[in-house]
């Protein structure tokens, strides 16, 4: 783990340049898996429309970290102009969000929007990979102690909490998670979308359970992340009732005619 890089008298941390290349590496794979979708002069205002988006996301990421890990209102206002950190869920919220919003406004084309989020899921998920893969070299993000763990550098945020102790690297066991996720969804290009926000939500739950790190006040037993999770493995339940219930009605529909 490397969470600073030393060039003669520069230094670099490796967190941000996983970010920066999560954000290259993610748009790259949306413009090549919605050229199907989008003509050559609608791509070319999908990367204005990812241009107003991306700040977006980091702005939700910000102030999501701050919300969680507040102890009080005057403190979260006391840290509004710090930087504390960033929180995955909350910039992929505020990050669909504003894209959807932004692509009924800008696209106006709101028919094709199901579609673009399918093909944007790959892109997504390496972003993810590569920014969890920036968590785990900068030594945030981890887990509890454990005798067959890792030990972090010294200086990261999982040394100045547990040291020398061995600690789980919840890091690369989200990126085995998104790997797998990655692999099936290629078989699953009509529901990417659905099935990558699933399987994430259910593996993200769990794996709450195994982080050491600070994970703030949530829902009686449960983090914040784990009440976020819990709330978008409900809205897919209720989609897949009312897909379900639409789709029994046009065939009995259909059978009658």
């Amino acid at each position: 783990m490397y969470p600073v890089i030393h060039i003669w008298n520069i230094h670099i941390y490796s967190f941000n340049i996983c970010i920066a290349l999560a954000v290259v590496c993610g748009i790259l794979i949306f413009l090549k898996n919605s050229k199907q979708i989008l003509s050559p002069q609608e791509q070319d205002t999908l990367l204005v429309l990812l241009g107003i988006d991306i700040p977006i996301m980091f702005v939700g990421a910000i102030i999501f970290n701050k919300i969680v890990s507040a102890v009080s209102i005057y403190d979260f206002f006391d840290t509004m102009f710090q930087y504390t950190g960033m929180a995955f869920i909350g910039g992929f919220l505020s990050g669909i969000l504003g894209f959807c919003l932004l692509f009924m406004i800008i696209m106006r084309d709101w028919k094709r929007l199901w579609s673009v989020l399918n093909a944007a899921t790959s892109a997504i998920i390496a972003g993810h990979i590569i920014g969890r893969l920036g968590c785990f070299l900068g030594g945030c993000c981890f887990g509890k102690p454990f005798e067959l763990g890792l030990v972090f550098a010294e200086g990261s945020p999982a040394f100045l909490k547990y040291g020398t102790t061995p600690i789980i690297p919840t890091q690369l066991v989200e990126i085995a998670c998104l790997c797998s996720i990655l692999v099936v969804i290629q078989n699953k290009k009509e529901n990417a979308f659905v099935f990558y926000i699933t399987m994430y939500s259910i593996a993200r739950f769990l794996m709450e359970f195994l982080r050491g790190d600070d994970r703030g006040i949530g829902l009686y037993i449960f983090s914040p992340t784990q009440t976020v999770c819990i709330i978008l493995i409900g809205i897919i339940l209720v989609y897949g009732i009312v897909k379900k219930i639409r789709f029994t009605k046009n065939k009995q529909l259909r059978s009658l005619l």
